[in-house]
Protein backbone atom coordinates (compact mmCIF):
# COMPACT_ATOMS: atom_id res chain seq x y z
CA UNK A 1 0.00 0.00 0.00
CA UNK A 2 3.26 2.23 0.61
CA UNK A 3 4.53 1.69 -2.61
CA UNK A 4 0.91 2.38 -4.65
CA UNK A 5 0.49 5.69 -2.36
CA UNK A 6 4.02 6.98 -3.32
CA UNK A 7 3.48 5.73 -6.81
CA UNK A 8 0.60 8.18 -7.19
CA UNK A 9 2.15 10.99 -5.47
CA UNK A 10 4.89 10.68 -7.53
CA UNK A 11 3.08 10.54 -10.56
CA UNK A 12 0.89 13.75 -9.17
CA UNK A 13 4.03 15.66 -9.07
CA UNK A 14 4.87 14.76 -12.42
CA UNK A 15 1.41 15.29 -13.45
CA UNK A 16 1.53 18.75 -12.07
CA UNK A 17 5.06 19.72 -12.93
CA UNK A 18 4.98 18.54 -16.47
CA UNK A 19 8.19 17.16 -16.53
CA UNK A 20 9.54 14.51 -18.72
CA UNK A 21 11.90 12.03 -17.22
CA UNK A 22 13.64 9.33 -19.29
CA UNK A 23 15.57 6.41 -18.04
CA UNK A 24 17.10 3.05 -20.01
CA UNK A 25 18.59 -0.13 -18.72
CA UNK A 26 20.82 -1.73 -20.64
CA UNK A 27 20.00 -5.02 -22.75
CA UNK A 28 22.06 -7.63 -23.87
CA UNK A 29 22.21 -5.56 -27.38
CA UNK A 30 21.49 -1.99 -27.82
CA UNK A 31 18.36 -2.50 -29.04
CA UNK A 32 16.72 -4.86 -25.87
CA UNK A 33 17.71 -1.70 -23.92
CA UNK A 34 14.50 -1.26 -21.94
CA UNK A 35 13.33 2.54 -22.10
CA UNK A 36 11.32 3.99 -19.60
CA UNK A 37 9.26 7.59 -19.46
CA UNK A 38 7.56 9.10 -17.13
CA UNK A 39 5.75 12.35 -18.80
CA UNK A 40 2.46 14.00 -18.12
CA UNK A 41 -0.19 11.27 -19.77
CA UNK A 42 1.81 8.50 -18.35
CA UNK A 43 1.61 10.25 -15.35
CA UNK A 44 -2.14 10.05 -15.72
CA UNK A 45 -2.80 6.81 -16.40
CA UNK A 46 -0.34 5.95 -13.27
CA UNK A 47 -2.77 8.04 -10.87
CA UNK A 48 -5.38 5.60 -11.14
CA UNK A 49 -2.75 2.33 -11.58
CA UNK A 50 -1.77 3.09 -7.69
CA UNK A 51 -4.86 4.96 -6.26
CA UNK A 52 -6.75 1.45 -6.91
CA UNK A 53 -3.70 -0.36 -6.33
CA UNK A 54 -3.68 0.97 -2.66
CA UNK A 55 -7.35 0.42 -2.43
CA UNK A 56 -7.60 -2.82 -3.85
CA UNK A 57 -4.80 -3.89 -1.02
CA UNK A 58 -6.89 -2.31 1.32
CA UNK A 59 -9.81 -3.93 0.31
CA UNK A 60 -7.95 -7.53 0.58
CA UNK A 61 -7.21 -7.37 4.05
CA UNK A 62 -10.99 -8.14 5.08
CA UNK A 63 -11.92 -9.80 1.13
CA UNK A 64 -8.91 -12.37 1.83
CA UNK A 65 -7.55 -12.91 4.76
CA UNK A 66 -4.31 -14.65 5.19
CA UNK A 67 -5.89 -16.80 8.15
CA UNK A 68 -8.85 -17.91 6.18
CA UNK A 69 -6.92 -18.86 3.38
CA UNK A 70 -3.45 -19.89 4.44
CA UNK A 71 -2.76 -21.82 1.49
CA UNK A 72 -3.33 -18.91 -0.49
CA UNK A 73 -3.37 -15.60 0.92
CA UNK A 74 0.32 -14.68 0.28
CA UNK A 75 -0.02 -15.30 -3.30
CA UNK A 76 -2.80 -13.58 -3.70
CA UNK A 77 -0.85 -10.52 -2.00
CA UNK A 78 2.24 -11.04 -4.05
CA UNK A 79 0.61 -11.80 -7.31
CA UNK A 80 -1.77 -8.68 -6.67
CA UNK A 81 1.55 -6.03 -6.25
CA UNK A 82 3.54 -7.64 -9.06
CA UNK A 83 0.42 -7.00 -10.92
CA UNK A 84 0.24 -3.19 -10.32
CA UNK A 85 4.20 -2.44 -10.89
CA UNK A 86 3.63 -4.55 -14.01
CA UNK A 87 0.77 -2.39 -15.10
CA UNK A 88 2.93 0.78 -14.16
CA UNK A 89 5.58 -0.50 -16.57
CA UNK A 90 3.20 -0.56 -19.25
CA UNK A 91 2.19 3.09 -19.09
CA UNK A 92 6.19 3.93 -18.47
CA UNK A 93 7.46 1.85 -21.50
CA UNK A 94 9.31 3.75 -23.78
CA UNK A 95 9.75 0.99 -26.42
CA UNK A 96 8.54 -2.23 -27.42
CA UNK A 97 10.75 -4.61 -25.89
CA UNK A 98 9.96 -2.82 -22.49
CA UNK A 99 6.30 -2.82 -23.42
CA UNK A 100 6.05 -6.49 -24.59
CA UNK A 101 8.39 -7.79 -20.69
CA UNK A 102 5.76 -5.44 -19.01
CA UNK A 103 3.05 -6.83 -20.50
CA UNK A 104 4.06 -10.46 -20.34
CA UNK A 105 4.64 -9.96 -16.81
CA UNK A 106 1.15 -8.18 -16.28
CA UNK A 107 -0.32 -11.36 -17.66
CA UNK A 108 1.20 -13.92 -15.97
CA UNK A 109 1.01 -12.28 -12.39
CA UNK A 110 -2.77 -11.68 -13.22
CA UNK A 111 -3.21 -15.42 -14.57
CA UNK A 112 -1.83 -16.20 -11.48
CA UNK A 113 -4.63 -14.31 -9.78
CA UNK A 114 -7.13 -15.40 -11.53
CA UNK A 115 -6.23 -19.23 -10.54
CA UNK A 116 -5.95 -18.12 -7.14
CA UNK A 117 -8.50 -21.01 -5.95
CA UNK A 118 -6.46 -23.39 -8.34
CA UNK A 119 -7.75 -26.63 -7.06
CA UNK A 120 -11.53 -25.97 -8.59
CA UNK A 121 -11.83 -27.19 -11.65
CA UNK A 122 -14.17 -24.17 -12.75
CA UNK A 123 -10.99 -21.69 -11.49
CA UNK A 124 -8.46 -23.53 -13.57
CA UNK A 125 -10.55 -23.82 -16.86
CA UNK A 126 -10.67 -19.98 -16.81
CA UNK A 127 -7.54 -18.96 -15.89
CA UNK A 128 -6.62 -21.09 -19.02
CA UNK A 129 -8.81 -19.30 -21.11
CA UNK A 130 -7.51 -16.04 -19.91
CA UNK A 131 -4.08 -17.34 -20.41
CA UNK A 132 -4.07 -18.64 -24.21
CA UNK A 133 -6.35 -15.08 -25.14
CA UNK A 134 -3.64 -12.79 -23.63
CA UNK A 135 -1.03 -14.53 -25.10
CA UNK A 136 -2.98 -14.93 -28.72
CA UNK A 137 -2.93 -11.14 -28.26
CA UNK A 138 1.02 -10.59 -27.41
CA UNK A 139 1.27 -12.79 -30.39
CA UNK A 140 -0.60 -9.92 -32.45
CA UNK A 141 2.01 -7.35 -30.37
CA UNK A 142 5.12 -8.94 -31.01
CA UNK A 143 3.80 -8.43 -35.26
CA UNK A 144 2.72 -5.02 -34.31
CA UNK A 145 5.77 -4.19 -32.96
CA UNK A 146 7.99 -6.03 -35.87
CA UNK A 147 5.94 -3.79 -38.22
CA UNK A 148 6.75 -0.59 -36.54
CA UNK A 149 10.38 -1.95 -36.69
CA UNK A 150 10.40 -2.91 -40.07
CA UNK A 151 8.65 0.85 -41.39
CA UNK A 152 11.03 2.93 -38.71
CA UNK A 153 13.72 0.98 -37.93
CA UNK A 154 13.57 1.23 -34.19
CA UNK A 155 11.08 -0.25 -31.32
CA UNK A 156 11.37 3.24 -29.42
CA UNK A 157 7.77 4.86 -28.82
CA UNK A 158 7.60 8.42 -30.31
CA UNK A 159 5.52 10.49 -32.95
CA UNK A 160 6.84 9.75 -36.95
CA UNK A 161 6.89 11.83 -39.45
CA UNK A 162 3.67 12.08 -41.40
CA UNK A 163 3.67 9.94 -44.32
CA UNK A 164 5.99 7.57 -42.30
CA UNK A 165 4.22 4.78 -43.48
CA UNK A 166 1.92 3.56 -45.95
CA UNK A 167 -1.52 3.61 -45.65
CA UNK A 168 -2.08 -0.23 -45.51
CA UNK A 169 0.62 -0.60 -42.88
CA UNK A 170 -1.33 2.08 -40.73
CA UNK A 171 -4.16 -0.22 -41.19
CA UNK A 172 -2.75 -2.95 -40.81
CA UNK A 173 -0.93 -1.65 -37.64
CA UNK A 174 -4.13 -0.85 -36.12
CA UNK A 175 -6.00 -4.09 -36.94
CA UNK A 176 -3.35 -5.71 -34.30
CA UNK A 177 -3.50 -3.29 -32.08
CA UNK A 178 -7.24 -3.62 -32.20
CA UNK A 179 -6.86 -7.59 -32.25
CA UNK A 180 -4.40 -7.37 -29.25
CA UNK A 181 -5.85 -4.78 -27.28
CA UNK A 182 -9.46 -5.78 -27.33
CA UNK A 183 -8.53 -9.44 -26.34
Amino acid sequence: MAAALLGAATALIALLRGTIETAQLAGVLPELALRLRLDPLAAFFLIPIHVLGAVGTLYGLRYWRQADHPVNGRKLRLCFGVLIAALAAVVLAADGVAFLLAWEVMALSAFLLVTTEDERAAVQEAGWVYLVATHAGTLALFALFALLWAITGSLEFRTWPSGASAPAATGVLFLLALFAFGL
